[in-house]
């Protein structure tokens, strides 16, 4: 090399030496700043799987209770079918019960009628009593 170029080199070498010094510099800072960020997502991806799990439980828990719920419903679907009135059952005791309704209505009519009668006869029995006791209460 000649002597011009290395006086070129010889200057540009401390230049060349700073700027490797704070690019190193620079690029390890980057590195604790990645490393930083890394821990920080592994945190957060482990804080996110905790969650998954505890969603998986409790999905795993509603569908044990949605497999009872099923069950229960189909049991109330076979009693409401086995044991419960339906509209043609209703239908039947209302046209018995038409049949019935005009005797009882009667009935209670004639209770009524026999009620005010008797209620008129113990008036009278009364005061026919009240009348003998005076008239005996005469000849004494």
């Amino acid at each position: 090399m000649d002597e011009p170029m290395k006086q070129i080199v010889a200057a540009l070498k401390p230049l060349f030496n700073e700027l490797r010094d704070e690019l190193r510099t620079k690029m390890h800072g980057l590195r604790a700043e990645m490393h930083a960020g890394f821990a920080k997502t592994d945190q957060k991806f482990d804080k996110l799987g905790r969650e998954v799990s505890g969603i998986r439980g409790v999905t795993r828990r509603t569908a044990i209770q949605v497999a009872k719920l099923v069950g229960d419903v189909s049991d109330i679907k076979h009693t409401m079918a086995s044991t419960m009135a339906t509209k043609d059952d209703i239908s039947l005791v209302h046209s018995r019960l038409d049949t019935f309704l005009p005797e009882i209505l009667a009935s209670r009519r004639e209770r009524d009628e026999h009620s005010d009668a008797y209620m008129l006869h113990q008036n009278r029995l009364d005061a026919h009593e009240r009348r003998l006791a005076r008239l005996e209460g005469r000849r004494s």
